[in-house]
This record gives structure tokens, sequence and C-alpha cells, in this order.
């Protein structure tokens, strides 16, 4: 059972909630297949048949494209789907760029399409952190996950300077990998009801505090004073809200504030 005190929830606790758990292990290895594979393929671009001029050029047109429509993809069909149909995009364009032999035209084309997939993985890590784990411990799950990719990415230049096709190999096989793990990232739906309901008291303090402000030019000022400092809110029958003797109706005023605004 999850902890529903902010304040009180730690790491400890993810590692209790197997879905928690099980996102971690997933957002670990999407870290580090992410890092690697985006840096891989800038180190083993020198080898990759064509102009390197061009194919530079290619990878950052690509990675341009790529950061551009992360966030709208996310939206459109969610995180989680996204990463998916990103790390398999990149598991088909390294593997088409193998076959290309020297076709200059399927290089380019190629190196866009698996440019383009990683580095929407890449950026969606990010998206996914805040998204799939609570907020106080988000911080710690971002230094997990970099600690193991950077360990990957210290791996990318040595890999990258293996005799072809290997470097390719390796790098498909671990996009193929994350496409099949990132099928499992799962969200925690008592956590994202704790959330809603956090919202949704942080939205009627947010109109208590207008009303009071709204309140203040017409009412005693040194009567809700003294009725808040010795606690004394209460609510009638209807609902209405008294601060010491002093009566604020929210229903009317919300009804006030939404004939103003038709």
């Amino acid at each position: 059972m999850l902890s529903m005190k902010e304040n009180d929830f730690t790491m400890n606790d993810i590692m209790k909630n197997s879905i928690y758990r099980t996102n971690l292990i997933i957002m670990v290895l999407s870290w580090s297949a992410s890092s690697f594979c985006f840096y891989i393929l800038s180190f083993y671009l020198k080898y990759i048949p064509g102009d390197i001029f061009i194919n530079t050029i290619i990878v950052s047109v690509a990675d341009l494209i790529s950061s551009l429509v992360t966030g709208l993809m996310a939206q459109w069909i969610g995180a989680q789907r996204t990463m998916t149909l990103s790390f398999l995009l990149s598991t088909v364009g390294g593997f088409l760029l193998i076959f290309a032999g020297d076709n200059e035209l399927w290089i380019m084309i190629f190196m866009l399409f698996t440019r383009f997939g990683i580095n929407i993985c890449f950026t969606l890590c990010y998206i996914i952190n805040a998204e799939y784990f609570p907020a106080i411990v988000c911080s710690s799950i971002f230094g997990i996950c970099n600690i193991f990719s950077r360990i990957s990415t210290i791996l990318s230049p040595l890999i990258a300077e293996i005799k072809a096709p290997v470097p390719m190999i390796i790098y498909i096989f671990i996009c193929m990998l994350s496409t099949v793990s990132s099928l499992f990232l799962t969200k925690n739906e008592e956590a994202d009801e704790a959330m809603k309901d956090l919202d949704d008291t942080m939205s009627y303090n947010s109109k208590f505090t207008s009303s009071l402000a709204a309140n203040l030019k017409s009412k005693d000022i040194d009567e809700i004073n003294a009725g808040a400092s010795n606690g004394s809110y209460n609510y009638d029958d209807q609902g209405d809200l008294f601060v010491g003797d002093v009566r604020f109706d929210l229903d009317a005023e919300e009804e006030a504030e939404r004939n103003q605004k038709a």
C-alpha cells in the first residue's frame, strides 16, 4: 500500500512496490540503451559509407525533427507507446543500414530513420521519469538511471571501433531488447488517484483563497482575522463557509462567476 503523504514516500517504497520496481528496471535499461545507441551512431558515423559531412547533416536534421515532435507524439499516443515505436523504428533502421551497401541515398534515408527513433527514445526518458514515478523521488530515479546510462556511454566509442558490422548488430540487439521491455511500462493507478485527489484539494484551496480575497472589501476584516486566528471555520447545512461570524456563499459566487463568463 502506497503512502498518501508525499513527504513520507521514499526509494524504499519504490522497491517495495512491484509496479514501480519493474518500471525502474525498464527505465534503467531504456536510459542505458538510448544513451549507448545515440552516441555509438555518432562515433560509428566515420565508418558508414558515403560522405561523412552529408551523413552528419542528416543526423543533425533527424535530431532537430525528433526533438520537435517528441512531445506531440507523447501527448497523442502516450509516452510508453511512443517509446516502443521509436525503439522499433531504430531497430528497423539499423537493420536496413547494414544491408544498404554503398548506396548513399539509402544510407541517408536509413540513417535518418534510425537516428530519428533513438533521439525520441532519449528525450522520452526524461518525460517518462516524471510521468511514471512520484515527484518526490523523481530526482533519485533520474540519478540511478543516469549512473547506468553514463556507464553504457563509456562503452559506445569502444564498441564503435570493432570491425563492421558488429557495432550495428549490437546496436540492433539493444534496440530490439528495449522495444520489448518498454511494452511492460505500467502506470500505478493508485498513485494517479492520489495525485488527482491532491490536485482537487489544491484547486479547492485556490478557489477558497480567491473567495476570501473577493469578500475582503465588503466583510469585517477584523472579524475574519479573529475567526481565522481562533480556528473558527464552520460549515452550515447548505455547505456555506463561516469564518467567525462571516458567511461565504461559495456556490453563489461560483454561479456568479459562471454567469459573468457566459
